[in-house]
């Protein structure tokens, strides 16, 4: 899922936390307008997969969707396995 930073009707958190609430893993992209080192570092720790910054390239893109796809579907199969009992 890709939220920008500037929505009308909430903020990227927002998405985030809906994010959180899935019943199925779901990985955040934030779009920002320009490169913000404190903002990138926040969005990151409140549980955004990754901040970019446009423009991008054809092949940036394609390898940021590749990541978060692999990424979700690892913590997807991670939530179907069975807890080990320790």
């Amino acid at each position: 899922m890709f939220t920008d930073t500037e929505l009308p009707d909430g903020t990227w958190a927002n998405i985030l936390a809906v994010a959180e609430r899935a019943a199925r893993a779901v990985n955040v992209v934030v779009v920002a307008p320009v490169v913000d080192t404190r903002f990138y570092v926040e969005t990151i720790q409140a549980g955004a997969f990754d901040f970019i910054v446009p423009p991008l390239n054809a092949a940036d893109l394609a390898h940021v969707v590749r990541c978060a796809g692999d990424n979700v579907l690892s913590r997807r199969a991670a939530q179907r396995r069975p807890a080990q009992s320790a």
